[in-house]
């Protein structure tokens, strides 16, 4: 059997505009006015590049009449502010921005976990990322609770999710050039952790596919949504169940929003063959590590993982021995036929 694995390095791979940091320079772009929809006319100066400029305005364009939700979820969500805030300093990597909301919610549940009072103190707001987190909450309800609190930043994470659904709504729309190499190889199924179809519509259609983290569709309402966005904090092995943290973690969000799992029976077919997995675009972050592993550890496998330069195969290699632990990645890509291997996606 053979797999192909991808991550948001495909999309990027294709010129579409995937990064967190796209997605944040249009957020920015309408919070300060240099993107502007009329009934008959978008104004986009967003960036110096004039190419990047004329995507965006496309994009734009194809959200059609979702374009006010989108505009009016990234004027007043708390989790955009917090990103944008720290643009400059968080990493490349959606696994990045996942990070931040698990150290933020950390950090507010360690003063949930310093006091006996159920109430939340205003010392809080002594942090920044709380203070724009938090702030406008306590200050309309002076005696908010830690669990009201934490439902209300749920609730905008879920506005967040809205305003990438409709995003990603907008990249599927556009027009790729095809890479031969991806027409060349034979793949019978595809698991993807992109909210895109892009390799489902513009390569092979009828191979089965696994969306583990859901499929943009901005035409459902907000509520029916199945975008996963959160990070895996494995609270399981504590002894001690940080409860409102737990519908911020992806396993969960995949549990709740009945997410594809059809790859738990492409794992039981893989027993009895020989089978190929390629890795296309993915970080190999930790927080899909119990995905990933389950492939990459697999009986009677070889595992190409493509890279796009040495840095970024020198990032793939550290977070792969995170996942997998330094002496088992050793053991799967030393010796004269190793199982695991790296190529150049160039």
């Amino acid at each position: 059997m053979n797999i192909l694995i991808i991550g948001n390095g495909f999309d990027i791979a294709h010129g579409l505009l995937t990064r967190y940091k796209d997605f944040l320079i249009i957020c920015e772009g309408i919070k300060n006015n240099s993107i502007v929809k009329g009934h008959k006319i978008i104004y986009v100066v967003v960036d110096k590049d004039e190419e990047k400029n004329k995507i965006i305005k496309e994009m734009i364009e194809k959200m059609e009449n979702v374009y006010d939700d989108f505009k009016r979820i990234v004027i007043n969500n708390k989790w955009i502010d917090l990103l944008l805030s720290k643009k400059d300093v968080i990493g490349e990597d959606w696994i990045d921005i996942e990070e931040e909301i698990r150290v933020t919610l950390n950090l507010l549940y360690s003063y949930k976990d310093g006091t006996t009072k159920e109430v939340v103190e205003r010392v809080v707001l002594n942090e920044k990322s709380l203070n724009i987190m938090c702030k406008d909450y306590m200050n309309s309800d002076r005696k908010i609770t830690y669990r009201r609190l934490f439902e209300k930043l749920l609730e905008e994470k879920n506005k967040l999710i809205r305003a990438l659904e409709i995003y990603m709504d907008a990249v599927n729309r556009i027009e790729i050039e095809i890479n031969s190499y991806f027409l060349d190889k034979k793949i019978d199924k595809v698991l993807t952790f992109n909210y895109t179809d892009i390799f489902e519509k513009n390569y092979i259609g009828e191979v089965e596919y696994c969306y583990i983290h859901g499929k943009a569709d901005a035409s459902r309402e907000e509520e029916k949504s199945n975008l996963v966005l959160g990070f895996d904090d494995h609270y399981f092995e504590d002894k001690q169940v940080r409860a409102e943290l737990i519908p911020f973690e992806k396993y969960y969000q995949r549990i709740v929003k009945r997410t594809d799992n059809n790859y738990f029976k492409w794992l039981e077919d893989m027993d009895d063959q020989e089978n190929m997995v390629y890795i296309y675009g993915h970080s190999l972050g930790a927080s899909d590590g119990d995905v990933l592993k389950k492939f990459i550890l697999k009986e009677n496998t070889k595992v190409y993982i493509y890279y796009y330069d040495e840095l970024d195969r020198a990032t793939k290699i550290r977070n792969l021995a995170i996942i997998l632990g330094p002496d088992t990645l050793i053991e799967k890509t030393g010796g004269n036929n190793p199982v695991i291997q790296f190529e150049t996606s160039e």
